[in-house]
C-alpha cells in the first residue's frame, strides 16, 4: 500500500509519501468500534518521506531514519 499526501501549511508545500506493508486485516477489526490494532497487527512501514518545499526534510525506512539529511 502506498500514499502520496500533498498540503499547505503557512505558506510551505509539503508532500509526504511513503509504503507500508500489505497485510491482512481480519474482516472483524471493522466491525468492532472499540478494537484496536495490536503492534503485532500493524503494517510495517518499508519506506517514507516527508518534503517541504521540495527539499527532502524525512527520510526513513527499515533501516534507518533521517531527520533534515542528518
Amino acid at each position: 500500500m502506498e500514499w502520496e499526501l500533498h498540503f499547505n501549511i503557512d505558506g510551505n508545500n509539503y508532500k509526504w509519501s511513503g509504503e507500508f506493508e500489505n497485510k491482512k486485516i481480519e474482516k472483524s477489526f471493522f466491525q468492532d468500534e472499540n478494537k484496536t490494532l495490536t503492534v503485532k497487527d500493524r503494517p510495517i512501514i518499508i519506506r517514507e518521506f516527508l518534503y517541504k518545499d521540495d527539499e527532502l526534510v524525512i527520510e526513513r525506512n527499515s533501516n534507518k531514519f533521517l531527520f533534515s539529511k542528518k
